[in-house]
This record gives structure tokens, C-alpha cells and sequence, in this order.
């Protein structure tokens, strides 16, 4: 008896039965580590085709950013280190630094830009409704619906048509 496949059946059928289903995950090209507690980890640029931008990362110091050194790193570190210059030895890819931030601090970055977005929202509204009139009335209707796959029969009279 052979055990080679027939016509028709792939040599591999008892392994594609056999493996787990693959899941997609978002590509992270630059694998960010785990952080420690309390904190997050971001990549920050630090210079712009060969040429420093101190300015970036300064402003990042002053927002109570830490560049990460291989030492704070738990297990291995496939990272660059900086060789030279006023930030050598910390953790780099490419044109990025790894910084760390507090936590808090996150989270009150995200709350200033949100009320300001929310701010600036409710400005062009109140522009807008200055502008409304009766004979061609300005809604506000800011209500998202979304709707995961598709319907069938979405259109009505489908199966009415004879």
C-alpha cells in the first residue's frame, strides 16, 4: 500500500487538519517592550534624515519623558544602543528614542487634547447655528451606527419583483 496522495489530494491533508487557526494581529514594526508600572513606553524621533531634531526630544524632557537605557530592559534587548553623543546609551531604532512616561502624565495629555478638540467642536457648531434658518434648518445629528458583515435582502422589494 502507498502512502503517496491520489490525484486530487494534497500530500498534506492530515497536517492542515491538525494546526491551529492562525490569527491576524496589527503589523508593530518597532516592537515596542513591555513597560514597567506605572508607565508607557513611546518611540520619539530624534533626528530627520541624518540631521538632529533636539528640539523634539527636549520638548519631550520638559513633558516629563525619560529616554530608556538597555539596563531597564527585563529579558533580552534586540535594540540599538546610541553610541554618542548627549543621549548615548539609551535605546534606539533607526531615527527613534525609546522614552518612557508616567502614566498620569498620558492620561492628562489625552484629557487636555480631548476638551480642546471638544472645545473647537462646539465653536464651529455655534458658527454654524448662527447661520440656521427655519426654511432650511441645521441639524446636529451626530448618532454612528456600524454593522459588522452583511444583510441579505437589504434592499427592499427584492423578492417582490415578479
Amino acid at each position: 500500500m502507498s502512502n503517496r496522495p491520489t490525484i486530487g489530494q494534497s500530500a498534506y491533508t492530515d497536517r492542515e487538519s491538525q494546526t491551529r487557526k492562525k490569527v491576524w494581529n496589527p503589523p508593530n514594526r518597532l516592537g515596542t517592550p513591555t513597560p514597567p508600572e506605572g508607565y508607557k513606553y513611546r518611540f520619539i524621533r530624534r533626528s530627520l534624515r541624518g540631521t538632529e531634531e533636539t528640539g523634539n526630544i527636549l520638548s519631550r524632557l520638559a513633558q516629563h519623558y525619560e529616554p530608556v537605557k538597555p539596563e531597564e530592559l527585563q529579558g533580552e534587548n534586540p535594540y540599538q544602543t546610541l553610541e554618542g553623543g548627549k543621549h548615548a546609551g539609551t535605546i534606539v531604532s533607526g531615527d527613534l528614542m525609546l522614552m518612557k512616561v508616567p502614566v498620569e502624565v498620558v492620561e492628562q495629555r489625552e484629557s487636555h487634547f480631548s476638551g480642546m478638540s471638544r472645545r473647537m467642536q462646539e465653536a464651529v457648531d455655534n458658527d454654524l447655528m448662527k447661520e440656521n434658518s427655519k426654511s432650511m434648518p441645521i441639524s446636529r445629528n451626530r448618532k454612528t451606527h456600524v454593522e459588522l458583515g452583511t444583510r441579505r435582502n437589504s434592499i427592499a422589494g427584492d423578492d417582490e419583483e415578479g
